[in-house]
């Protein structure tokens, strides 16, 4: 099944997104290789969620913020490639997360952006 018909299944859909500042490029290409640089909770360049996982936000709360940074990915490769069909694999992934010391359930937020491509 096609990526974008995946997508509208599920019910998901792009979000904006915003302008990048300064010298920020949303993806570099090199070869046949794509890397996106770092995305957040953004919705139009506007976070959505912020916050220390434990202390200002919930599990549910971070897994969502992982989740919508994970469409702005596919928003920047859609971008970038025309055709999200174009991607065979993904080399890495990358979450970074602020918890609190003793938050040690935290980790289960990035599931969440490093499963979503495959859903």
């Amino acid at each position: 099944m096609k990526i974008e018909a995946k997508m509208r299944e599920l019910g998901l859909r792009f979000p904006p997104l915003g302008a990048p500042g300064g010298l920020y490029a949303f993806a570099r290409r090199t070869g046949n290789l794509v890397y996106v640089s770092g995305q957040t909770p953004d919705l139009g360049g506007v976070l959505q969620i912020k916050g220390v996982v434990g202390k200002d936000i919930d599990i549910p709360t971070a897994q969502k913020a992982a989740e919508l940074a994970a469409l702005n990915i596919l928003a920047v490769l859609k971008v970038e490639l025309g055709d999200l069909d174009r991607i065979t694999q993904f080399v890495r992934i990358w979450t970074i997360g602020a918890k609190t010391p003793w938050m040690r359930d935290a980790l289960q937020a990035a599931p969440a952006a490093a499963g979503f491509p495959a859903a």
